[in-house]
């Protein structure tokens, strides 16, 4: 559908300051805060809490997860995901298809194509397009648990 018209949705909570470009099919959740000068390219996501901060610039496809917090000029670029908890300190370049782990405090540019994660954060590996946005490889094991004993049946 070339001619689809996308929209973009604002949560009534979010606070957006003056002179903000948003494009379409934008999604901003509740309790997000987007300050002045900041432009958000088409097919954005910021989630719940996040906040890019004065003169930020997100491209195309990029997205704040839960509770991200971003310093003043971040540039995050396209297909890139910040996620949940991370911390990004002012004037920070983020490169395109790039993912920050989370929890992560980053104090210095992020090449394109990587994973990062850490305080600070630090380069783990690269990516390729179409690398899954969350590993595949891992596999987590549950501990068994034994049933309790119990006098109450």
């Amino acid at each position: 559908m070339p001619r689809f018209n996308f929209i973009s949705t604002i949560h009534p909570s979010a606070v957006i300051g003056r002179n903000v470009k948003i494009g379409s099919g934008v999604a901003i959740m509740a309790g997000v805060i987007i300050n002045t000068n900041s432009r958000i390219a088409d097919h954005c996501i910021l989630n719940t809490y996040s906040s890019l901060d004065h003169d930020g610039i997100m491209q195309e496809f990029s997205s704040l997860a839960p509770r991200a917090c971003t310093g003043g000029n971040l540039y995050l670029g396209k297909f890139s995901s910040v996620c949940l908890g991370v911390q990004v300190i002012e004037r920070i370049r983020i490169g395109e298809h790039a993912v920050i782990g989370a929890g992560s405090l980053v104090v210095k540019d992020v090449d394109s194509y990587t994973l990062s994660y850490g305080n600070p954060s630090q380069i783990i590996r690269r990516r390729k397009v179409g690398d899954p946005y969350l590993s595949t490889h891992r596999v987590i094991h549950f501990p068994k648990i034994k049933p309790i004993a119990s006098n109450y049946y």
